[in-house]
């Protein structure tokens, strides 16, 4: 709808994530988000971590990329927020790099969290707050903060760009 809304100040979009996630997930969307989307101002910005089940064996950004390389159709993810579910019925990254599978609501509600937690999803992208002790404790491994500089709140886990050499 704010795509295709009259460019007159009136129609305004709070954009989060799941916009930049829609953009890149979906091959026929009505819009093209970086073309017809005109930022305004930035009113909140938040630190996304790539969090990974300890189980996992690699411990840096491009060892995990590496590892998904090597081994498709093996790696389950999920977006965590508060009080969000897994909407795409536990999709693996060889399903998004072929297009191939569509969202799906499960028939019970799961918690991306607890399914990282429990080793039924080896990756999530999630905000800090939520995850930060998890990190500290051992129970989740922090791969890289998705903004320019380090987290406050994980001071030791490097930037995506510096870890990919961006």
């Amino acid at each position: 709808m704010v795509a295709h809304a009259p460019a007159d100040g009136y129609t305004l979009l709070l954009v989060n994530l799941t916009h930049a996630i829609n953009a890149t997930l979906y091959e026929k969307l009505n819009y093209n988000f970086a073309r017809d989307i005109e930022p305004v101002a930035a009113i909140h910005r938040r630190v996304n971590v790539v969090e990974i089940h300890p189980s996992m064996p690699a411990k840096t950004l491009p060892e995990f990329i590496a590892y998904a390389k090597a081994n498709p159709g093996k790696i389950q993810y999920g977006f965590a927020r508060q009080r969000q579910f897994v909407p795409h019925g536990r999709r693996t990254v060889q399903d998004d790099g072929r297009r191939q599978s569509r969202p799906r609501a499960l028939s019970r509600p799961r918690p991306a969290m607890t399914d990282l937690l429990g080793g039924q999803l080896q990756v999530i992208f999630a905000t800090t707050p939520g995850t930060t002790e998890y990190v500290r404790i051992g129970k989740l491994n922090a791969l890289a903060v998705t903004t320019a500089q380090r987290a406050d709140a994980l001071p030791d886990v490097p930037t995506v760009a510096s870890s990919c050499r961006l």
